[in-house]
């Protein structure tokens, strides 16, 4: 499986916040991989697997704090950082900075199964939450087969 990892340049927006959108998959293979972490406290929502045959099915998508969250059955660490970086801005339009905070961060991945002879032609993300530091942040989705360390 390959994925994408922040195709734009560092200082623009890398993630996309679950809050009910539909994400077009292309792809084929056994399985469908998110990337990405949890901010707050939300860290699971339903989302909808579409399939190019019309079907589709619902799914738990679960991706830990990426402070605090830890490797559990559904997910696993693909990426620790040492510090991560924090943007500022006093209000919208206002002048923002970038501060550098020593204290780890993860990013993680999930896998969700397709059934066989099924190919994924979107992803309806869960509906997340209102609130700017609460919800699902996603990375990247990809379609293929089981990579290692995430069976």
């Amino acid at each position: 499986m390959s994925s994408v990892w922040h195709p734009t340049a560092v200082g623009t927006p890398d993630t996309l916040k679950a809050a009910g959108q539909e994400v077009a998959v292309s792809g084929k293979g056994r399985t469908l991989l998110v990337t990405g972490f949890s901010t707050g406290n939300v860290s699971s929502g339903v989302a909808t697997v579409h399939f190019t045959n019309g079907q589709s099915r619902q799914v738990t998508l679960t991706l830990p704090n990426w402070l605090s969250g830890v490797a559990s059955d559904t997910s696993v660490v693909v990426a620790t950082s040492a510090y991560h970086q924090r943007h500022t801005q006093a209000y919208i339009g206002g002048p923002s900075t970038v501060v550098r905070v020593d204290e780890p961060a993860r990013v993680f991945a999930t896998k969700i199964d397709i059934p066989p002879a099924f190919e994924v032609s979107s992803m309806t993300l869960p509906q997340g939450s209102a609130l700017v530091d609460e919800g699902l942040n996603i990375m990247d989705i990809a379609v293929g087969n089981l990579p290692v360390g995430l069976g």
